[in-house]
């Protein structure tokens, strides 16, 4: 099997997941669990571990982290015990109480949906973010993904790195691309995909804007638009179907834009290889004839795939193999 179609199986397993999960509502639907905690029903007394009449007295803990608030203004008292479920509570009128999931980091915060699974909000984006500005219509790489490129907007300069926006629902109209079950990749109806060096990684993913579609956009053509959306640098687990925001990742900022799709572009005369590879963003095809749309440029530093069926190439696993190293449509 060449090193093409292994990579695309390897991709599509995380594109056909959410796809299978789509013809299933309750399955496609992620509804946060009730997360909220109504506080300890200790009366206010137990936590007195000093005189509360003494208004000057202030008691420190050994554990920084932990603070009650009594409701006795005049008085702070800290828990000297924190494994001591008697001498903490939590009043749940105090609104300048907070709590975090890690007492380490206060700007860390957990939540669990009702799956059982859970999502992780980290500093992430910090920074000035990428701009893409999409210029180009978006190819139909199959009848429910779309996808187009942009060359060198991060890592390696000589390979191109795409956009890519697939649908699991008919629906049309303003979608927001941030909440459940918009905010992970494995669940979401709407989604946007960044892939830096032709799937190699990093991975960006949407956090925040709107898309608005015209009409329906899971039949191989779309319209519409993007407003306001951000994608943030995430890991993807297909087998645990998680997007976790990488902490202090990236992030990308895509310019407002009307959207456009296409079919792909027809192979010419004299392409040897599978014509659905010609043009379709999906990575530089060499040794095929014909230089590649998808190729950065006509060297073979921009070549992904060299062994594809119909390659000159194809009888040398991986790249180099024979190609040019200035034709990279033909062999040496």
């Amino acid at each position: 099997m060449d090193s093409k179609l292994l990579k695309r199986l390897a991709f599509l397993s995380f594109v056909l997941v959410p796809f299978a999960a789509c013809g299933d509502d309750d399955e496609q639907a992620t509804t946060n669990g009730d997360t909220t905690d109504g506080g300890d029903d200790d009366d206010d007394d137990d936590d007195d571990d000093s005189d509360p009449t003494d208004a000057s007295q202030t008691v420190t803990d050994t554990d920084p982290t932990a603070t009650v608030t009594d409701t006795d203004p005049t008085v702070t008292v800290t828990d000297t015990d924190p494994t001591d479920p008697d001498s903490s509570s939590t009043d749940p009128t105090d609104a300048t109480e907070s709590s975090s999931t890690d007492p380490t980091d206060a700007t860390e915060s957990s939540s669990t949906d009702a799956t059982g699974s859970s999502t992780t909000d980290t500093d992430t984006g910090s920074g000035d973010c990428t701009v893409w500005d999409i210029t180009t219509n978006l190819i139909a790489f199959s009848g429910n993904v779309y996808r187009t490129q942009q060359a060198d907007l991060l890592g390696d300069a000589m390979t191109n790195d795409l956009i890519q926006l697939s649908f699991y629902a008919t629906d049309t109209g303003m979608f927001d691309l941030a909440p459940a079950p918009n905010d992970n990749f494995f669940t979401c109806d709407q989604c946007v995909l960044i892939a830096v060096d032709d799937f190699a990684g990093p991975f960006y993913f949407q956090s925040e804007g709107t898309i608005e579609l015209d009409d329906d956009p899971t039949d191989g053509t779309f319209s519409g638009s993007f407003t306001g959306v951000r994608l943030i640098e995430v890991e993807l687990d297909g087998d645990a179907d998680t997007t976790t925001p990488v902490r202090d990742g990236g992030c990308i900022d895509i310019v407002d834009t009307d959207l456009t799709s296409m079919a792909p572009p027809p192979a010419p005369a004299g392409w040897t290889c599978d014509d659905a590879f010609y043009g379709s963003i999906d990575g530089c095809d060499c040794g095929c004839g014909v230089t590649d749309p998808d190729c950065f440029d006509e060297t073979v530093e921009s070549c992904g795939y060299c062994d594809n069926i119909g390659s000159c190439s194809e009888s040398v696993e991986d790249c180099p193999g024979n190609i040019d190293p200035l034709d990279n449509a033909v062999c040496t």
